[in-house]
């Protein structure tokens, strides 16, 4: 008989990753279902900015669910529960055609596949390097979005948003289908009573910085990326040169999760966040000031790789917090938070502006990310004695 996986087989985080990643695919390839519901439900750039919100909002209420309840119902239930119903939700959004029916699908999808992604991601937190988690998720996310990116495109030209939605759902069956993974990081952990105290975690300094940075990174990378696929189509760029833009995502995203994984050996957390951070402030400035297509493919994969190289050091610090993923938990709220607020926030002030002036947004809160990230690295200096964690 075969030998069951460890919790640190990288198949078992690989496939953790499909997990989560499955429980937020609508977000992993929303700029082209939303460029999709402008040209074929008619909806207009503040409608499709408030359908990215509302699905952040049911993730991020999600993360303080989870942060409240997974000690008392484990992990393993709470992904089923949550993929399960997500896939009921995409489909029912493939058949939406109003505004308000299509909100409330993405409402549901983001509620439950948040219950997903914020459970299987606090497995994480359990492992002895958190590290190699996130950044075997963060391929895994980036791989699939990449390949899916590639071909959704040219899939909603031609089966219209019903195949994106349907395709959509396939991924949380799969993950449903996988979810057995995660068994021995619930089995392993004695049932507690429903604790509502965890949310005074906020309370402490250090870990508020750290969820107030990843609200606010978060908040910035996705003004941008919610619109992606319009400002191509602003530029006067092809579905198919958008499709393959948008493809290279993924790919940067592996190089930008790798290059964290390998540079954390050697440098310190305040030196690995001084190498994300201004490659992303460029690549918004070359959004803005670029006029050609090889400026565009230029400034997105300069954007995903910064983007996927910052991320695990931000996830990687919370859970050095907390080994039992409640920050991580709330983590994963103010994440959400972010994501819905930045697309909302830049919905409702770009008015009928281009879609590309969302760039003073995302760089405004991408100071505000690294002003607040600082202080929790310098705190986590302090408990551990050593100014290079």
């Amino acid at each position: 008989a075969l030998k069951p996986l460890s919790k640190e087989h990288w198949l078992t985080l690989a496939l953790i990753g499909f997990i989560i990643t499955s429980g937020i695919s609508f977000l992993a390839v929303s700029p082209v279902l939303l460029g999709g519901m402008v040209e074929q439900l008619g909806f207009s750039k503040q409608l499709i900015g408030w359908v990215t919100a509302v699905t952040s909002i049911g993730v991020a209420i999600a993360g303080v669910v989870v942060s409240v309840i997974i000690s008392r119902f484990g992990i393993l239930n709470l992904v089923r529960l949550g993929l399960f119903v997500l896939m009921l939700s995409e489909i029912g959004a493939a058949y939406s055609t109003t505004p308000a029916s299509m909100l409330l699908f993405r409402f549901l999808a983001g509620l439950f596949g948040g219950l997903t992604y914020v459970s299987a991601l606090s497995a994480y937190a359990s492992l002895s390097q958190p590290i190699r988690g996130f950044s075997t998720y963060t391929i895994v996310f980036c791989s699939l979005s990449s390949i899916t990116l590639f071909f959704l495109p040219t899939l909603v030209q031609s089966f219209s948003l019903k195949g994106g939605f349907f395709l959509l759902a396939s991924f949380a069956a799969l993950g449903l289908l996988v979810s057995g993974v995660l068994s021995d990081f619930s089995n392993g952990r004695p049932r507690q009573k429903i604790n509502a105290q965890v949310l005074r975690l906020l309370g402490r300094r250090t870990i508020f910085f750290t969820v107030l940075a990843y609200f606010a990174l978060q908040a910035g990378a996705v003004a941008i990326w919610a619109f992606l696929e319009r400002i191509g189509d602003e530029k006067g760029l092809t579905p198919i040169y958008i499709g393959f833009g948008l493809s290279l995502t993924g790919i940067c995203g592996i190089i930008g999760a790798i290059s964290t994984n390998t540079l954390r050996k050697r440098l310190s957390l305040q030196q690995l966040v001084a190498i994300g951070f201004p490659g992303m402030g460029f690549s918004l400035l070359l959004f803005y000031l670029g006029s050609s297509a090889i400026s565009y493919i230029l400034a997105i994969v300069l954007f995903a790789t910064s983007w996927a190289f910052i991320l695990p050091i931000y996830q990687a610090i919370q859970a050095a917090y907390d080994t039992e993923g409640k920050i991580v938990s709330i983590g994963a709220f103010m994440n959400m938070l972010g994501q819905s607020t930045g697309p909302a926030l830049a919905s409702l002030l770009l008015g009928s502006s281009p879609y590309v002036n969302a760039v003073w947004i995302a760089l405004g809160m991408l100071i505000l990310s690294w002003l607040s990230i600082i202080p929790s690295i310098w705190g986590l200096s302090s408990r551990t004695g050593n100014p290079a964690s």
